[in-house]
């Protein structure tokens, strides 16, 4: 009998699942800096993490 281990799914802030569904809805950097009041430059970085935490290359893969 063998058993497998699931990965459980990545656990995110508040603030980076607003980024996922702004992303999601197709707005650039400076529109999701817009919508959440913080600079387009701290939405990236809020991407970047995004990236590395769900395990995609880019942010068009992002759900």
């Amino acid at each position: 009998m063998s058993t497998m281990l699931q990965a459980s799914p990545p656990v995110l802030t508040l603030r980076q699942k607003q980024v996922v569904e702004l992303i999601a809805a197709g707005c650039s950097n400076e529109e999701v800096g817009e919508r959440l009041g913080i600079s387009p430059r701290t939405a990236k970085a809020h991407c970047d993490v995004l990236r590395q935490k769900l395990g995609v290359a880019r942010r068009r893969q992002i759900p």
